[in-house]
C-alpha cells in the first residue's frame, strides 16, 4: 500500500481505527475523518506510535451536515492529487427520531446520504487513482430491510431498527450503482459486512 492515499470516515475508534491502522501499517497514507478534534488528533498519534508512519491526518467533519462533507472533499481535494481508497465507514444508530442540521433525519443523513456525498464530491480524484476502490460498511441487518420510499425519513412512522436496516440496505444499493456507473473507469466499489465486533 505504499504511496497509495485510504480515506477513512468514522475513524477515531472501532472498525475505522482498526482499518487505519491495518492500512498504515502497510505503508499507505492514511487520511482519518471524525467528529472529534482530540478523538482524531489522539487517533493520528497512536497510528505514528504503533505503526511508525508520519503519513496520517485527520480532518474534521461530521457526515451528516452537507456542508462539512462539502468543506471536507475540499480539504482533501487541496493536499491530495488522489485517492486510492475511499473507505465509507462512519454511521450511527439513533434511538429516536432526529434531524440533522440540514432537517435530514440523522439515520438517512449520516449512514447514506454522507458516504453518498462525498462519494460523488472525490469520484474525479478516484478516477485519477487508477485501480481505485470505494467500500462502504454495510451490516447483516440489511437482508431483514426493505426500503420505504413512501416514508424514507421515518416521519409517518419511525422505528429505530427499521431506519438502521433500511441504511444498511441503501448502502448496498448504493454500491451497486455507484459500481454501475464507474464501470470501466477503474474504480472498484463494493459494500461489506464486517460482522459482529466488540
Amino acid at each position: 500500500m505504499k504511496d497509495r492515499v485510504c480515506l477513512i470516515t468514522g475513524a477515531t475508534s472501532g472498525i475505522g481505527l482498526a482499518t487505519a491502522l491495518g492500512l498504515a501499517q502497510l505503508g499507505a497514507t492514511v487520511v482519518l475523518v471524525g467528529r472529534n478534534q482530540a478523538r482524531g488528533e489522539a487517533a493520528v498519534a497512536r497510528i505514528r506510535d504503533e505503526t511508525g508512519s508520519t503519513d496520517a491526518r485527520y480532518f474534521p467533519a461530521d457526515l451528516s451536515v452537507q456542508a462539512e462533507v462539502r468543506q471536507l472533499a475540499r480539504d482533501f481535494e487541496a493536499h491530495y492529487p488522489r485517492l486510492d481508497v475511499l473507505i465509507n465507514n462512519a454511521g450511527a444508530f439513533f434511538h429516536r427520531r432526529e434531524e440533522s442540521a440540514d432537517g435530514i433525519e440523522m439515520t438517512w443523513a449520516l449512514n447514506v446520504l454522507g458516504p453518498f456525498l462525498l462519494t460523488r464530491l472525490l469520484v474525479d480524484r478516484l478516477k485519477v487513482s487508477a485501480r481505485a476502490r470505494v467500500l462502504y460498511l454495510s451490516s447483516f441487518v440489511q437482508r431483514w430491510a426493505r426500503m420505504h420510499f413512501d416514508d424514507i425519513q421515518g416521519r409517518a412512522r419511525y422505528n429505530r431498527v427499521r431506519a438502521y436496516s433500511q441504511s444498511k440496505l441503501a448502502l448496498v444499493l448504493l454500491s451497486c450503482e455507484f459500481a454501475r456507473r464507474l464501470a470501466g473507469t477503474g474504480v472498484t466499489v463494493n459494500s461489506l459486512d464486517p460482522g459482529f465486533v466488540a
